[in-house]
């Protein structure tokens, strides 16, 4: 877990820019990167419903998945 440091500078009691620790920027562009290619994967008809999901998951070899 990365704990968010943040320094807010402000101007007239406006704030005029953030400044924040280089390792929850990293952790947030990662996070924007794996919603971009989820994104992407979505426009590119590269997912399935939730429902035939599971089925799938299910139906495939070696899986004992129950309803819990």
């Amino acid at each position: 877990m990365i704990l968010l440091h943040l320094l807010i500078i402000t101007q007239n009691e406006e704030a005029k820019a953030v400044l924040r620790n280089i390792e929850s920027f990293e952790e947030t562009m990662a996070l924007l990167k794996r919603l971009a290619l989820g994104n992407l994967q979505i426009k590119e008809e590269k997912v399935l419903p939730a429902a035939q999901f599971i089925k799938k998951l299910r139906s495939d070899k070696g899986c004992h998945c129950s309803n819990d």
